[in-house]
């Protein structure tokens, strides 16, 4: 039985929920879910999801389908200290940051971990380099070009080939919001335990994009490097983007003003 994680409760901060963990604690979590009885479905935030959630509203109620959504951006903590919450660096973290901690865990725990994402490319050299660092973790997956249609042939297929291979945690990377639509819509049809959006990890681990240096994500600067090594798609998402948060970060912080702290973010045991 996993350890009992280090855990702030939910949090309310840009229009949806968020939670904050320790790098170390998050993996715990995700053992914790894999050891209960009912399927568990976790999402990250970052502050592309929040723009997203002002031009796409149906992106908040898939996040809100989910059990938990853990805090993937510095941003988050700055609001949430702003708004009177005892968080810091240590309390933000992304799938780069605690890949290898999950893959340890899943050596020992005798997990079997599925990819839903990537291009054919990308998942094909992913997945030799996980086989190839860690041997004793069966991977498997299938690429996310395909049409996710609920219920149409190539959606079952994917799916079936999920459970077939019978997951004990499914990563989902296709991007937002399609990963996080497509996990919320599918989530009750996927036989593993957990079910995790994980982003452009394939990407990273495949080689097809850039790992930023880790220690600029503590200091709120991880955008730099991923904006310095592909500037041609990533301009508007770090440098226009952000401005369209800025109104409900504001709403955030007359909403808590003259409060100590946000409701239900006492520590979790």
């Amino acid at each position: 039985m996993a350890e009992e994680p280090q855990q702030l409760e939910v949090i309310e901060l840009l229009g949806a929920p968020v939670s904050f963990f320790i790098r170390t604690s998050l993996v715990q979590y995700f053992e914790r879910c894999v050891d209960r009885a009912e399927p568990m479905l976790v999402m990250h935030r970052n502050l592309h999801g929040a723009y997203l959630q002002r031009r796409q509203p149906e992106y908040s109620e898939h996040l809100r389908a989910a059990d938990m959504v853990y805090a993937d951006g510095m941003p988050f903590v700055w609001l949430a200290r702003s708004c009177g919450v005892d968080v810091g660096s240590q309390d933000r973290t992304t799938y780069l940051d605690w890949e290898d901690g999950f893959f340890q865990t899943a050596t020992t725990r005798g997990w079997r971990v599925f990819f839903v994402g990537g291009t054919p490319d990308a998942l094909a050299q992913g997945l030799a380099s996980l086989r190839a660092q860690y041997p004793d973790v069966p991977v498997d997956g299938v690429d996310g070009y395909f049409d996710q249609t609920p219920g149409g042939e190539a959606n079952r297929a994917v799916i079936a080939a999920a459970n077939a291979f019978d997951a004990t945690v499914v990563f989902v990377g296709m991007g937002m919001p399609i990963q996080e639509r497509w996990a919320a819509a599918t989530r009750s049809q996927l036989q593993a335990p957990l079910v995790i959006t994980f982003g452009a990890g394939l990407d990273y681990r495949s080689g097809v994009a850039k790992v930023p240096p880790r220690w600029l994500g503590d200091l709120g600067l991880e955008w730099l490097g991923r904006l310095a090594a592909d500037p041609g798609r990533l301009w508007k998402r770090y440098l226009y983007e952000p401005l369209f948060v800025l109104g409900p970060a504001l709403a955030d912080l007359r909403r808590h003003r003259g409060r100590g702290s946000l409701n239900g973010s006492s520590q979790a045991g």
